[in-house]
């Protein structure tokens, strides 16, 4: 035989060689990175859903000042936006109750002939 194969006291090696050890850090590094992509795309998702309520205006308080528009076409008079005692009967005794129904039995009559 040849040297190459040979030992020390003349055996033959036949044995392979054990492998090097395999250390799993490749594997550790790609779930890390899958993970950090996973937290990337939730806090996207979140923030876009986040940014969609901030379109919404802030609700309307309204106070004792006199609304800016009337309804005076209807028979209504300015009208306050509190929903205080005082101000709700004061605008019930500034309405016209017969202009009111005036114009409602007017358009009532308006919309039968329309719709024969």
């Amino acid at each position: 035989m040849d040297d190459f194969n040979m030992t020390k006291n003349g055996a033959a090696q036949n044995q392979p060689e054990k492998p090097a050890a395999k250390s799993g850090v490749g594997s550790i590094i790609g779930a890390i990175i899958i993970i950090i992509l996973l937290a990337a795309g939730a806090f996207y998702f979140w923030g876009a859903k986040l940014n969609e309520t901030g379109n919404n205006p802030p609700p309307l308080i309204l106070g004792n000042e006199a609304a800016d528009s009337s309804d005076v076409a209807s028979g209504l008079p300015p009208q306050q936006t509190s929903d205080d005692e005082a101000a709700i009967n004061a605008d019930i005794q500034a309405m016209n109750i017969d202009q009111l129904d005036a114009q409602t039995a007017g358009s009532l009559e308006e919309y039968q002939a329309a719709t024969q």
